[in-house]
Formats: structure tokens, sequence, C-alpha cells
């Protein structure tokens, strides 16, 4: 149980670590790293609203996954529980944030496209 509660653990850390250069600001258009769709490839001012954007929700997703593995561990749930309502979280997090981050991209290229 310590081994899956270590390496969800750790997801949630990398999460965030992987938000803040985002949140920042910090990352140029590149097809490696940040909210890489058409809207925020073809425009710099989409990719760094957008990525900001995107940053605020990976951290969300970070922390929700830091809570929920102690929230998992305090109660003492079995090792099968913990594993499976932690990739089911995972899984469905995922999803969440790309779909967000993606609307919030299209919706930030529509905007600016109106100015």
């Amino acid at each position: 149980m310590l081994a899956l509660f270590i390496v969800y653990l750790l997801c949630g850390i990398i999460i965030i670590i992987l938000s803040i250069p985002l949140l920042s600001g910090k990352i140029p258009p590149n097809h490696w790293y940040g909210l890489r769709v058409r809207e925020t490839l073809n425009d710099k001012i989409v990719w760094y609203k957008a990525n900001k954007i995107s940053g605020r929700y990976l951290l969300i997703y970070g922390i929700c996954i830091i809570l929920l593995t102690n929230v998992l561990t305090i109660l003492q749930v079995g090792e099968f529980t913990f594993l499976i309502t932690m990739s089911v979280t995972i899984f469905v997090g995922a999803i969440v944030f790309g779909v967000t981050s993606n609307k919030a991209a299209v919706k930030l290229s529509k905007e600016i496209r109106l100015k």
C-alpha cells in the first residue's frame, strides 16, 4: 500500500511541477510542452493565455490527486480499491483537463479574432 501511496503522490507532485511554467507564461510556443492544439499553435497570444488557463487546470488536477491519495490512505481502503479509485480519477481527470483546456483555447481564439 505504501508503494501505491508514493506513486500517486509523486504523480500529483509531478503534475503540479509541470503546471508552474505554464502558469507563469515561461513556455514559448513549441510542439513538445504545453497546450498544443491548432488554436494555440497558430497564435502566440492564444498560446500564452490558453497555457496559463490550462496550467491552472493542471495545478488543480495535481492538487486533487494528492488530496485523494491522502484521503484514501487515511480511510485505509484496500489496495484494489485504492488502485481502481486513483486510476479512474487520473483517467477521468485527464479527459476533463483536455476537454476544458481545448475549449478555453477555442474560446480565446474566437475572442482574439473578433477584436
